[in-house]
């Protein structure tokens, strides 16, 4: 069976199960994560493998498509200036406890699990980054409602979190590389190391493949279906971006949210209703996201030996010193306490980074041929399911629900 045959059974298997099966999730208060993973972990090797061999070799691609999408609606709510604006936040609201976390987790990890640092680092940058697509939809609701608007939160919570994924991912991408290439090919690394000047480069192609699009004039036209079309067209501008750049390692997350905010700049009249789109598109790859990830798990890894206790108190351990220094710098900042809670629920939910990054690891592993480390990248994927299903559900619920309890509407008096 060639790789296009077996993509599509594969997905026209995925699919229907997968939207049964987040329907009856959700009435049951089920987080579609994990009802999703549980799914893909039925079908995939481990239990009735039915899902087609070939599959596995494009499912990477699908899972980052997913990740794209999420970049794109990021772009809906941020513009230039706001990015700008709120460099420095950044940092003490996301980077700083972010690297704190990430410190912890590769620490602890080089101690108790694994032999070498670069494992560790691996380990360490795949769990630190919280959830894009949690935070980013319902930082965009709070805005929406105007809560937390007189001091910016949503906002400010949507840019740290583009930050920390610019950073994990670079990071993730980064000691992949350094354990699998050969000495010879270690020129390639180099691309890291000039990050900062990565970072300019990938945001000036995205702006000049932006430019080429006529948004104005296709928004102007009658073509029916104007608003899928107009989602497709920038579905496929970021694509190109996130893809075409990754391949040549040019930092890619930023440039290819910069994609959605040049975009939107043309034609902000038809932000809301391509944004509806672009969820139904979500929709579908959500399903093919966490079914992916759910069919790469192995319990006989996860339940063999003490890995599965030692594994949940290194991540209960290195999320307590983020929240911790987190909490020690809002001490002497301008929030209150309720926004300071608020702002420290936004650092729990983890789910993208781990169902996009969790099973790379492993695949690049063994398409090295490097079966010494197959065991680590296991402990690493099921590291990043246990961190879905820790985080992912109570995040979600109190980012949502605690909003309106903990930050104030616009226009409320400060007390």
């Amino acid at each position: 069976m060639d790789t296009f045959q077996a993509t599509m059974l594969g997905l026209m298997l995925i699919l229907p199960l997968g939207w049964c099966t987040r329907f009856a999730g959700k009435r049951i208060h089920l987080p579609a994560a994990l009802s999703l993973m549980i799914l893909g972990m039925l079908l995939g090797p481990e239990i009735a493998d039915l899902i087609p061999e070939d599959y596995f070799s494009v499912s990477g691609t699908l899972s980052k498509m997913a990740f794209v999408i999420l970049l794109v609606r990021a772009g809906i709510g941020l513009t230039p200036r706001m990015v700008k604006k709120y460099l420095i936040p950044t940092f003490y609201l996301g980077i700083i406890p972010l690297l704190i976390e990430g410190a912890v987790l590769a620490f602890v990890g080089k101690q108790y699990l694994f032999q070498t640092w670069p494992l560790a680092f691996l380990f360490a940058s795949i769990l630190m980054c919280e959830s894009p697509a949690i935070i980013f939809p319902t930082m965009l609701k709070v805005r929406h409602k105007k809560l937390g608007s007189n001091k910016e939160i949503p906002n400010k919570i949507m840019v740290k979190t583009l930050g920390n994924i610019l950073i994990a991912q670079t990071a993730i991408l980064f000691f992949i590389d350094s354990i699998v290439l050969e000495p010879e090919q270690s020129n390639s690394l180099w691309f890291y190391y000039l990050f900062p000047i990565n970072i300019c480069l990938g945001v000036v192609l995205s702006f000049l493949l932006a430019k080429v699009i006529p948004w104005q004039k296709i928004a102007e036209t009658n073509i029916p279906f104007k608003d899928e079309s107009m989602a497709a067209i920038l579905l496929t501008t970021a694509a190109l971006s996130y893809f075409g750049l990754g391949q040549f390692k040019i930092e890619n997350i930023v440039a290819t949210v910069f994609i959605g905010i040049f975009a939107f700049q043309a034609i902000p009249q038809l932000k809301d209703n391509i944004d509806k789109s672009l969820f139904k598109v979500w929709s579908v790859f959500e399903i093919i996201l966490f079914c992916n990830l759910g069919a790469h798990i192995r319990l006989d890894t996860i339940l063999a030996g003490n890995s599965l206790i030692t594994v949940l108190g290194i991540l209960l351990l290195a999320h307590a010193s983020r929240q911790l220094i987190l909490y020690a710098m809002l001490k002497s900042s301008h929030y209150d306490n309720a926004e300071s809670v608020y702002i420290g629920f936004a650092h729990i939910p983890k789910a993208t980074m781990q169902a996009v990054f969790g099973a790379l690891p492993l695949m690049a592993f063994e398409n090295a041929g490097l079966t010494e480390l197959i065991p680590a990248g296991e402990i690493i994927l099921m590291a990043a399911v246990l961190g879905i299903i820790l985080t992912a559900p109570p995040g979600a619920l109190m980012l949502d629900n605690m909003a309106p309890k903990l930050l104030k509407q616009e226009g409320a008096a400060e007390t």
